[in-house]
């Protein structure tokens, strides 16, 4: 969730809405910001890696580009809509058939449009990885302080860089990055 929140961001949101249902096994995520304009711009979502942004604060988030590929992993079905239309993906087909992936643009629904940001609507996602987005999300959206993130109807209040600080340790030659209470100064090294 955290590359689709830097996502969102990138592209000039305000707000971003995560709704998860736990009993239908669905999640969906919209943002307000520029949304997907053609299939070029769709194209580039399905390449691991690559952002499709150009802004030097990129580089700060470190992105993995890994947002949309970890959300198809993880559910049966995600549902794509912004400007260019809609595109339903079944991720079996997507990750086993070549030809499917192929035949991406036939695929696209042009009249089903959103004027604005992108809708995901992931469906078939198995109970434990709903319960474990639950548990980790509220903290770990907390880090985007300049998106609103509304998480099952409830604001995700951002951290206040005066009480919490960001702190990294890289294991095996990557690093991580997470938000600490406290100050920098009195971390033990």
């Amino acid at each position: 969730l955290a590359e689709l929140v830097q996502n969102a961001q990138r592209a000039g949101s305000r707000t971003m809405r995560i709704n998860r249902q736990t009993e239908e096994g669905t999640l969906t995520i919209e943002d307000d910001g520029k949304g997907i304009a053609d299939l070029h711009a769709l194209t580039q979502l399905f390449i691991v890696g690559e952002s499709g942004f150009n802004d030097p604060h990129i580089l700060q988030q470190r992105p993995a580009g890994m947002g949309f590929y970890a959300l198809l992993a993880s559910a049966q079905q995600v549902q794509i809509t912004s400007q260019f239309g809609s595109l339903t993906v079944e991720s079996e087909q997507w990750f086993h058939d070549a030809g499917y992936r192929d035949r991406l643009p036939e695929r696209v629904d042009f009249t089903t449009k959103r004027p604005q940001g992108v809708c995901l609507k992931a469906a078939g996602i198995d109970e434990p990885l709903c319960t474990l987005a639950d548990e980790h999300v509220k903290g770990r959206l907390a880090g985007y302080n300049q998106l609103q993130v509304v998480y099952n109807n409830e604001v995700i209040v951002p951290y206040d860089p005066s009480q919490h600080y960001q702190y990294c340790v890289e294991v095996d030659g990557v690093e991580v990055w997470w938000w600490l209470k406290g100050n920098a100064n009195t971390h033990p090294s």
